[in-house]
C-alpha cells in the first residue's frame, strides 16, 4: 500500500510538472526536456557499464549536449540542417580518445556511447520540433506534444486497467511477463479515444492526424517499453534508476517515448514541411 501510495504521488506530480511546462511553459521546454535527455543518458550509460565495457560518459554528454543545442538552433529556423555536420567530428574524437584509454572492448565502448545518445538524446532533442513544427506555425504551440503525450498516458492507462482486470494471454513473456494481449487492446481502446478528443481540442492537426499519431504511440509506445525492459533484463536490473519514487528512473518513465517521438516527428514534418 505504501509503495502505490508513493507511485500514485509520483505519477501525479510528473504529470502536472509536464503538463504545466507544454501549457504554461512553467519551465522553458528545451529546459526541462534537454534536462531529461542527460538524466536518461546518465542512466544508460551507468546500466550499460560493466568491467569490460566502458562508455565515454563525459563526452557523451558533451556531445548530448551539442546535439540538444543544435536541434533547438535548427527547431528556431537560426542555423539550417546542415550546421549537424558540426556533430561528426566530436563522434571522430570518440574513435581518437579510445585509442588512450587503454580500456577492453574498444569499439563496444564507442557503439554504446553513440548508441546511447541516438536512443537518449535524439528523441527529446526532436521534441523541439514538435513545440515548433515548420509548415504549422512558428509560434511555439503545445498542441502536438500534449496531444501526443496525452495518447501515450491514455494507452499506458488502458493497457494497465485491461491487463489487471482481464489480462491472460502474454504479449511478449520472454521480454516482459506481465504484460498481456488483453492490456495491448485496452490500450488501443483507451488510445482511440484519445485521438477523437485531441481532435476536438487540439485544432492545429486534423483528425485524420490524430489518428495517424495514434497508431504511432500505440505500437512504438509498446515497443518502446519492451525495448527498455529487453536492455534491463540483458543487465539483469529492475530499474534504470531510483530518482522518481515508485516509479524507478527517468528511462523507465519515458521508454515509450524514445521511439515515439521520432516517427511522430517524421510524420508531421513529411506531411507539413517537405
Amino acid at each position: 500500500m505504501n509503495n502505490f501510495f508513493t507511485r500514485t504521488i509520483t505519477g501525479i506530480l510528473f504529470v502536472t510538472l509536464i503538463v504545466t511546462t507544454l501549457v504554461y511553459e512553467f519551465i522553458p521546454v528545451p529546459f526541462l526536456f534537454g534536462a531529461a535527455a542527460l538524466f536518461t543518458l546518465s542512466e544508460f550509460y551507468n546500466i550499460v557499464s560493466t568491467k569490460e565495457q566502458t562508455p565515454q560518459k563525459v563526452l557523451g554528454s558533451i556531445m548530448a549536449i551539442i546535439i540538444l543545442f543544435i536541434f533547438w538552433e535548427i527547431s528556431q529556423g537560426r542555423i539550417s540542417a546542415w550546421h549537424f555536420y558540426l556533430f561528426f567530428p566530436f563522434v571522430s574524437l570518440l574513435f581518437v580518445t579510445e585509442l588512450f584509454r587503454n580500456k577492453p572492448r574498444a569499439f563496444i565502448n564507442i557503439a554504446i556511447t553513440i548508441l546511447g545518445l541516438m536512443y537518449c538524446v535524439v528523441p527529446f532533442a526532436s521534441i523541439n520540433f514538435l513545440a515548433f513544427p515548420a509548415g504549422l506555425t512558428q509560434d511555439y504551440t503545445s498542441d502536438i506534444l500534449l496531444g501526443m503525450f496525452i495518447l501515450l498516458w491514455a494507452n499506458d492507462t488502458g493497457a494497465y486497467l485491461a491487463g489487471i482486470t482481464l489480462g491472460k494471454h502474454k504479449l511478449f513473456e520472454r521480454i516482459s511477463p506481465k504484460k498481456t494481449v488483453e492490456g495491448f487492446v485496452g490500450g488501443i481502446v483507451f488510445a482511440m479515444v484519445g485521438c477523437y478528443v485531441n481532435s476536438i481540442f487540439f485544432n492545429l492537426l486534423s483528425t485524420f492526424d490524430w489518428y495517424i499519431i495514434g497508431v504511432i504511440v500505440i505500437v512504438f509506445g509498446t515497443l518502446g517499453d519492451l525495448a527498455e525492459s529487453l536492455l534491463k533484463r540483458n543487465y539483469d536490473i529492475k530499474d534504470s534508476g531510483n530518482i522518481l519514487p515508485g516509479h524507478g528512473g527517468i528511462l523507465d518513465r519515458f521508454d515509450g517515448v524514445l521511439l515515439t517521438i521520432p516517427l511522430v516527428v517524421a510524420y508531421i514534418y513529411i506531411k507539413y514541411a517537405v
